[in-house]
């Protein structure tokens, strides 16, 4: 029983990091409209609308978005 239990822990183990790990990640087809980011070291998708934090506004400015009232906005870039 107690082998049983240790085996049955130590599968869940392996394959629930694979399985969040990807879950969490969004790709291209799932942002649709916006830009796939790193922000803050996450994967994030950025468009026009989604929520966002004015204490991330410097990494948002180099995708070609800005944070005003907690909701991203595109803005042009300058070059």
């Amino acid at each position: 029983m107690l082998r049983a239990v240790l085996v049955t822990a130590s599968l869940a183990l392996a394959t629930g990091p694979v399985a969040a790990a990807g879950a969490a990640t969004p790709d291209r087809a799932a942002c649709k409209g916006g830009t796939v980011a790193r922000i803050s070291g996450k994967s994030t998708c950025l468009a026009k609308g989604r929520a966002c934090a004015s204490s991330k506004q410097k990494e948002y400015k180099k995708h070609g978005y800005a944070c005003s009232h907690g909701r991203l906005k595109k803005v042009k870039q300058e070059f």
